[in-house]
């Protein structure tokens, strides 16, 4: 059996197979979260791998509405946390077509600099985009309520958050 197919096999929760090795635990405050190159299979969109990642830091901040880990060139969300009164599996999708656009014009600018962050403002709610630094094919989405939440305070645990988490692959 392959890297790959052992990942695979981990992501979708089967056993290994006789004689198979054994993958070992990242050593860490956190779980891994595993990305492929394939896109994973209808079984492994069940798991929501923000359950096994320490996201306290976003989850506690002030006018916290939801937060969402998104693979970058699909849209489909790894797993989400909060309930902000909209689809957040919807929202990453679209995003992640937003935040493609926004690639692409900054290689076509000849920028030399990646995009850390985006904003999106609304009259009632910020939405908060950060790409995975590690592993840019996936990026944090994080919604707040304006009037309660601290931006400034956001931004710097959003980066927290990505910081440390762990993609393996």
């Amino acid at each position: 059996m392959t890297g790959k197919q052992r990942v695979m096999r981990l992501l979708l929760g089967s056993k290994p197979e006789r004689g198979s090795e054994r993958m070992e635990p990242v050593v860490g405050k956190q779980a891994p979260i595993i990305l492929s190159d394939r896109l994973p299979t209808a079984p492994a969109r069940e798991r929501n791998v923000m359950n096994e990642t320490d996201v306290s830091g976003l989850t506690n901040l002030s006018g916290f509405l939801g937060v969402c880990l998104v693979e970058l060139e699909s849209g489909m969300t790894l797993g989400h946390i909060g309930n902000p009164g909209f689809d957040l599996e919807v929202a990453a999708a679209a995003t992640s077509e937003v935040l493609k656009a926004e690639l692409r014009a900054v290689e076509q600018l000849g920028l030399s600099e990646p995009i850390e962050d985006m904003l999106i403002t609304l009259q009632t709610q910020y939405h908060l985009i950060r790409i995975v630094a590690s592993d840019r094919r996936a990026f944090l989405y994080l919604a707040l309520d304006r009037k309660t939440s601290n931006l400034a305070l956001a931004r710097m645990a959003l980066r927290s958050a990505e910081e440390a988490l762990v993609l393996a692959v």
